[in-house]
């Protein structure tokens, strides 16, 4: 595995960042358009202890 530098940004500096999707980066599905009609939040399982 290899590590990577992890940066702490303010939200400024998100909003300056302009789109960072690779040039080589596939297209994804188109998605039907009654989609998120049935879409449910999901929330992680709180039994997990760290």
């Amino acid at each position: 595995m290899t590590r990577k530098k992890l940066t702490t940004l303010t939200l400024e500096e998100v909003l300056k960042m302009k789109d960072r999707t690779r040039d080589d980066a596939p297209e994804g599905p188109s998605l039907p358009k009654d989609f998120w009609r049935n879409a449910k939040v999901v929330y992680p399982d709180h039994s997990k202890k760290a």
